[in-house]
C-alpha cells in the first residue's frame, strides 16, 4: 500500500511531487478522506499488505494520532501480514525524540529520511528546512525508539557538485 501525504512546511525548488507547502489546516480533512478511501478499497476486496509505505511531501508531518486513525482503518480493512515492512518518509528536521517514539509505537518499523546532502550549502541550494545535525539527532532518536531499518535519501550530481564532496557525504551518512 502507498499513501501520499502532500504536505509540506516548505516546497523545495527541485520538487516535481504533487505537494503543498502551508496547507497544514487542510491536513486533518485530508487523513478523514484517506480513511474513508481505505475503507472503501479495503471493503471491495479482501486484500494483504505485505509493505505500507506513506511517501511524500512530508509525511513526517502528521501527527502520531492521525497515524493511529489511518493504522486503525488499515488493520480493519486489510490483512496486514504479520512481517510487514511498514515505513515513512521523514524529513530529518521533523522527526522529535518524542515524536519518533510515537511512530514506533503505532507501527512504523522503518523510516526513510531525505537527507539529500550534508554540506550547509547543498541543503540551503536545495532549500531544505534540517541541517547534517538534524539528521544525526533523528537517526539516534530512531535507533532509541527500536528502530533497526533506517534508510537515507541523497542526491547525486548537484549543480557543481565534486565527487570528492558527493563521497564526503556518503562516509557521514
Amino acid at each position: 500500500l502507498y499513501f501520499h501525504i502532500p504536505f509540506c512546511v516548505h516546497r523545495c525548488a527541485y520538487c516535481d511531487f504533487n505537494t503543498y507547502a502551508g496547507q497544514d489546516a487542510l491536513m486533518p480533512a485530508y487523513v478523514d478522506a484517506l480513511v474513508r478511501e481505505i475503507e472503501l478499497v479495503g471493503q471491495s476486496a479482501t486484500l494483504e499488505a505485505k509493505t505500507i509505505f506513506f511517501g511524500g511531501g512530508t509525511p513526517s508531518l502528521l501527527s502520531v494520532a492521525q497515524f493511529e486513525k489511518i493504522f486503525a482503518a488499515i488493520r480493519a480493512n486489510f490483512a496486514l501480514l504479520p512481517n510487514a515492512e511498514i515505513s515513512l518518509e521523514a524529513n530529518p528536521g521533523t522527526l522529535r525524540p518524542d515524536y519518533v517514539q510515537g511512530l514506533h509505537d503505532v507501527g512504523f518499523n522503518r523510516i526513510s529520511m531525505g537527507v539529500q546532502s550534508s554540506h550547509p550549502d547543498e541543503l540551503r541550494m536545495l532549500e531544505r528546512i534540517h541541517s547534517y545535525g538534524d539528521v544525526v539527532s533523528a537517526a539516534l532518536s530512531a535507533r532509541k525508539a527500536g528502530f533497526e531499518n533506517l534508510s537515507f535519501d541523497l542526491i547525486y550530481a548537484l549543480p557543481e557538485q565534486t565527487l570528492e564532496r558527493w563521497q564526503a557525504t556518503v562516509k557521514l551518512v
